[in-house]
C-alpha cells in the first residue's frame, strides 16, 4: 500500500503536470516584438481584418558617426538597483506590424515611421485605416488592409499621444504642444493651437475638443479658440520630494456622460463635471498609476499593490482585485504582488489586468474572486490587454506579444 508521503508527492507531480500542460494549451502564439526594452503601446484588434496591430522595433548597425540629435540604441551593462547603459552606433527602425489573429503570422509590415522603442503612439482604428503617430514628427494613416501609407502629416516634433478619429475628424497632439485637427475625408487642417505639452490622448465629444497638458484641462470649440480651462491646484511632492502645487495630470481623461475622471501627481482620483466644471469629488489613491476604466458605475483604476472599483457617484472604493504572484526583483530579493500600472479591460464581467509581478489577472467583477492567472518571467505593465469572445492578448517587458485562448 503506497505511504502518505509517497502519495502527496504523487499528488503534487500530477498537479505540476496537469498546470504545466494546461498553461502550454492555453497560450496560442508568441511574437517577438524585436529590440524593444519595454512595451508601452497598447496592441489593437480590429476584427475586420482579424488582425492585431502593434509596433516591432528593428536595429541595424550604422555605417557612419552617430549624427547630433540622432537616437541611437543603448546597451545595458550591469543589472540591479542602478542599470548602466552605454550607447552603441546602432539605430532603431520603428515598424507597424499586423499579425494575424489566429497564428501570430505577420500578415503586413510598414515602412519605418519611428527611430525609437518608446516615443511612439498607440494605433487607433476607423473604417479600414490605421492612424498613429511617432518621433518622426507624423501623423499617418495606414490601410488596414495591406499597411500602406495613405496620408501623413508632420508636426513638427514627437506624437507619442494616441490619435483620436471618428467619421469627421482626426485629432493629435505634439510633444511641442500644438493640437491639431484636420477634416478626416479632406485631410484639410481645420486649426493648429499651441497649448502646452501634450502627452495623452485629446478627443472630440459633442462638437468640442477636451484634453489635458500640465495641470490644465481643455475645452475648445472646432475651430480651436479656448472655451473653457479647469486648473489643479493641489499640493504634492515633485522629483525634488519638495512640496509644490499645480500638480501634473498623468492618466488618460475619461469621459462619462457629463462627467470625467482623471489622476494626477497629487494622487488624486478626480471627478470633475464638464457642465459646470466644478470638482464633484476627489479620492486620495496612494500611487494611482493606471488610467481610469468605466464600467457599471464603477471606476476602476490601477495602484501600487491591486486594481481597485469606486463608485462613481461617491468615491467610495467598493472592490479590490489583488496581485499576489511571487517574483524575484533586480536585487534578487523575493517580492509578492505588484504594481497595476497598466489600464484595465473589461469584458463579460471580468476585469483582466497585468501586473509588474509577472502575471496576468481575470477577477469576477461582482465577487472579486478570481477566475484564472497567467504567469510569465517578465513584467506585465505600461499596456492594456485585447479582449474579445475567443482571446486574450497582451504586452510585456519581454519584447513580446502573447495570445491566449479564453478559458
Amino acid at each position: 500500500m503506497m505511504s502518505s508521503k509517497k502519495y502527496v508527492i504523487l499528488l503534487i507531480v500530477i498537479l505540476l503536470v496537469v498546470f504545466s500542460c494546461s498553461k502550454k494549451r492555453e497560450l496560442k502564439w508568441k511574437y517577438d516584438l524585436g529590440e524593444t526594452l519595454k512595451v508601452q503601446t497598447d496592441p489593437l484588434y480590429i476584427s475586420d481584418y482579424n488582425i492585431i496591430v502593434t509596433w516591432r522595433i528593428d536595429v541595424k548597425k550604422l555605417d557612419r558617426e552617430k549624427q547630433e540629435g540622432e537616437y541611437v540604441v543603448p546597451k545595458v551593462n550591469t543589472f540591479g538597483s542602478d542599470i548602466e547603459m552605454e550607447l552603441q552606433n546602432k539605430k532603431f527602425y520603428a515598424n507597424l506590424v499586423a499579425l494575424n489573429a489566429n497564428n501570430g503570422k505577420e500578415v503586413w509590415k510598414t515602412v519605418s515611421l519611428g527611430s525609437s522603442d518608446q516615443n511612439l503612439s498607440s494605433p487607433s482604428y476607423y473604417n479600414g485605416n490605421i492612424y498613429v503617430g511617432s518621433d518622426n514628427n507624423f501623423v499617418s494613416e495606414i490601410n488596414a488592409s495591406n499597411g500602406k501609407i495613405k496620408w501623413q502629416y508632420d508636426t513638427g516634433s514627437w506624437v507619442y499621444a494616441e490619435v483620436f478619429v471618428n467619421e469627421n475628424y482626426i485629432l493629435a497632439g505634439n510633444e511641442e504642444g500644438y493640437v491639431f485637427l484636420w477634416d478626416r475625408k479632406t485631410k484639410k487642417l481645420m486649426f493648429k493651437k499651441k497649448i502646452g505639452y501634450i502627452e495623452k490622448k485629446w478627443i472630440v465629444k459633442n462638437g468640442f475638443i477636451y484634453g489635458s497638458s500640465e495641470n490644465k484641462i481643455y475645452k475648445l470649440n472646432l475651430d480651436g479658440e479656448i472655451e473653457h480651462k479647469y486648473i489643479l491646484k493641489d499640493e504634492y511632492k515633485n522629483f525634488s520630494n519638495q512640496l509644490a502645487t499645480d500638480p501634473p495630470i498623468k492618466s488618460k481623461l475619461l469621459f462619462e456622460d457629463k462627467y470625467c475622471y482623471f489622476t494626477a501627481e497629487s494622487d488624486y482620483l478626480y471627478k470633475l463635471d464638464i457642465k459646470n466644471w466644478k470638482i464633484i469629488w476627489k479620492k486620495k489613491i496612494e500611487t494611482s498609476l493606471s488610467s481610469p476604466i468605466y464600467h457599471d458605475n464603477k471606476i476602476f483604476i490601477g495602484t501600487e499593490k491591486n486594481l481597485i472599483a469606486l463608485n462613481s457617484e461617491t468615491g467610495e472604493i467598493m472592490n479590490e482585485y489583488k496581485t499576489n504572484n511571487r517574483w524575484i526583483d533586480y536585487d534578487i530579493r523575493f517580492r509578492k504582488g505588484g504594481a497595476v500600472n497598466g489600464e484595465a479591460r473589461i469584458f463579460d464581467n471580468t476585469v483582466y489586468f497585468g501586473s509588474y509581478d509577472y502575471a496576468l489577472y481575470a477577477y469576477n467583477i461582482d465577487d472579486e474572486n478570481l477566475r484564472w492567472t497567467y504567469k510569465i518571467k517578465h513584467h506585465i505593465d505600461r499596456t492594456r490587454p485585447v479582449v474579445t469572445d475567443d482571446f486574450v492578448c497582451f504586452g510585456a517587458d519581454s519584447h513580446h506579444l502573447y495570445l491566449l485562448k479564453k478559458y
